[in-house]
Parts: C-alpha cells; structure tokens; sequence
C-alpha cells in the first residue's frame, strides 16, 4: 500500500517527514523519535521548538504499513524512511503532483460508478489537521495529541482540530479587520 494511504496516521510535519531516518523508526518499541527537520539548503536541521523534538507513538496499523514499506524499499539505519531515493529526501512538488494524481483517478473512478463526490485535494498539512481530529475523537486530550504533534499550546492543537475546509474556523481577512 503506498505511504499515501496511511501516511494521515502520521503527525509529523512534511519538513520533518523529510528528515525522517530508519534510525528514528522504532519498530519493537513502536515509537518514531522525532529529532530534526528538513531544510531545503541546510538539509537536516534541530526542530523549531523544544516540543519540536518528541517521540510520537506508532498505532498498529502504521506499523504493519511501515514494516511493509521498509522490505519494499530495502532500507534501513541512516536511510531516508520516505526519500526519493536513500540519501535523498523526497520533494513536496513530487508528493504533490503523485497526490493530484490520485485524487484525479478517484475522481474519474466516482464519475464513472456514477456517483457525485466533492473530492477536493488536500496536502500533507492537511493531513496532520486529520490526525488531531481523529485522535480527538478517539478520546485523547488536547495536550497529549499537542505533545504528538510538538505544539506548545493545546490552543493550537485545538486550532488544528476540524480537519475539513468546511468546518475549520476562517481567519478574518485583513480588509474585515478595523
């Protein structure tokens, strides 16, 4: 199954996805160790914050998904988790163009079973609003899903909470503010 479709299980940023190794993948543990991020010139580069750096706990599923890809791949130890290749990290245009993709066949699949859907594209962001919304709504607390996703307020964890357009709260435009 590819990374696409299990990748919501995810709380990671897409800079930090990028930067992510085989050795921060404990499998027997079921934990990843978040301990840097990608910069496009710098490279591998210390999260932001002090939260920025956590061990984010792997659900089963994941697991059985990322054991999968890692005998697909042959990777291991210092080998990019999710690289375009080894040793180098993947690029978002590229994850966004094979997403599109994805989304366009999904579409054309619908239309063509003659149901109508509003399949609207999301990105990695996206997916990481999905992640706080359905940890919410397995029950776990603001702050421990904040602690998973290195945010340093449960403030901003809830902000990421309603993970569709539809129902994410609008920021005021510059032009409504007096």
């Amino acid at each position: 199954m590819p990374p696409s479709k299990w990748l919501p299980s995810l709380s990671l940023k897409a800079l930090m996805l990028r930067g992510l190794r085989w050795n921060d993948v404990d499998l027997e543990e079921n934990v990843i160790a978040v301990e840097r991020s990608w910069d496009e010139k710098e490279g591998a580069v210390a999260p932001k914050s002090r939260k920025g750096r956590r061990r984010v706990p792997i659900p089963a599923s994941l697991r059985r998904h990322l054991l999968e890809h890692k005998l697909h791949t042959g990777r291991e130890g210092a080998d990019f988790v999710f690289g375009r290749t080894a040793s180098v990290p993947f690029t978002p245009t590229h994850v966004r163009k094979r997403a599109l993709r994805a989304w366009a066949a999904a579409a054309v699949g619908t239309f063509l079973h003659g149901e109508t859907r509003n399949l609207e594209p999301i990105g990695l962001h996206e997916l990481r609003h999905s992640y706080v919304s359905l940890m919410h709504d397995a029950g776990f607390s603001l702050e421990r899903i904040g602690d998973y996703v290195g945010h340093s307020s449960a403030y901003m964890t809830d902000a990421y909470r309603p993970c569709s357009r539809a129902t994410r709260p609008r920021r005021p435009s510059a032009s409504r503010i007096t």
